[in-house]
């Protein structure tokens, strides 16, 4: 519901509406941060296998770092939430997601129209 706020305002591409909306998600990228530290800042969020919420994190990321790159490079770097950092970029490079991504079948997809007047 808090990213929905950049789709369902009157303005979706104006700049002080993308910053409201990355200030809303921050705390979710923070409470992540925190997990992967838990664990070790290896990059992993369980253990030292990927797990579904890896993905699902990834496919975010990936799509703000397409749609939003000035928002996102300073919400997750090096520097900044490190542990995410090294989270997405193990992902990034996993050969067997890179193709998948390539072929076509990774795609961000927004709700239907019907559902996202809801």
């Amino acid at each position: 519901a808090v990213i929905t706020g950049i789709w369902r305002s009157s303005d979706p591409k104006s700049k002080e509406n993308i910053d409201k909306t990355f200030e809303k998600i921050t705390p979710y990228f923070d409470g992540i941060e925190r997990y992967l530290v838990k664990n070790g800042s290896n990059g992993y969020l369980l253990g030292e296998k990927t797990t579904y919420p890896e993905f699902l994190w990834y496919h975010w990321m990936q799509y703000f770092n397409e749609a939003f790159a000035e928002q996102m490079n300073a919400l997750v770097s090096e520097t900044t939430r490190p542990a995410l950092y090294k989270m997405y970029q193990r992902l990034s490079a996993n050969p067997r997601l890179r193709a998948y991504i390539a072929g076509g079948r990774w795609q961000f997809r927004p709700a239907p129209a019907a559902h996202a007047a809801t």
